[in-house]
């Protein structure tokens, strides 16, 4: 599935980058809101472990985008972000004293890649206002592993894909006329319905169903934005 995805987004990105009046690299740095109990969409305990009542500390998220600008108004790239997540569940129910010490931890580095389409139809000087979407992949991968539990001793990885789909507004500032700087926001749709843990699929305990993690929700980020030489876009 990435791989076919990843092959239309060449073919797609082909024809703008070399007809593209301009390319411009966008480099920022953003934060998603996202809540563990909103991440796993609810969900109680996995092997006995509270997996909703457990930490959830996302980091800064780096982020880059490739703009071919087609017209005026219009351009097209892909854009990469990625996200690092970093949680912890405790022990569920706790039945004596030495399962207050167990806890599950989880390192999970997210990726999140796509093309992008912007739309500029608001103008004020140096200031443009855009209407911005996206399409394509997340993809999440990390490690898991229990501590002070000898009756599960885990240390595994975990990983799944899921498709991924944006839109938002971007506001610009020309500060001169090959660099600027953006603050982008919107919401982004980003489900992995299925994730694996080790060998196998992360269940529910009460029903044994997947569990789903939505990466998804609102998002920000800032940074800068400045027009490459015009070599790149035109290399003859």
């Amino acid at each position: 599935m990435r791989a076919i995805i990843v092959m239309s987004w060449l073919l797609l990105l082909g024809i703008p980058a070399t007809q593209a009046r301009e390319v411009w690299l966008d480099l920022g740095l953003g934060r998603n809101m996202l809540g563990l109990g909103e991440l796993t969409e609810g969900m109680g305990t996995y092997r006995s472990y509270d997996l909703e009542d457990g930490s959830l500390d996302g980091a800064t998220a780096p982020g880059a985008t490739v703009a071919f600008t087609l017209n005026r108004d219009w351009s097209l790239g892909f854009a990469y972000d990625r996200l690092t997540l970093d949680t912890t569940g405790a022990f569920h129910p706790a039945l004596n004293r030495d399962d207050a010490a167990k806890a599950m931890t989880a390192h999970l580095p997210t990726h999140y890649l796509r093309a992008v389409a912007r739309w500029r139809p608001l103008r004020f000087g140096r200031v443009v206002w855009s209407v911005v979407g996206g399409l394509g992949i997340v993809d999440l991968s990390g490690t898991c592993r229990t501590e002070n539990d000898p009756s599960i001793s885990m240390h595994g990885d975990v990983g799944g894909t899921g498709l991924l789909a944006e839109i938002g507004l971007s506001c610009r500032v020309m500060v001169r006329p090959r660099l600027g700087i953006f603050l982008d926001g919107g919401l982004r749709h980003a489900r992995v319905g299925s994730v694996t843990v080790g060998t196998g699929p992360l269940l529910r305990d009460e029903d044994g169903t997947p569990a789903a993690f939505d990466l998804g929700g609102g998002y920000l980020k800032g940074g800068v934005t400045f027009l490459l030489p015009s070599d790149v876009g035109h290399p003859d």
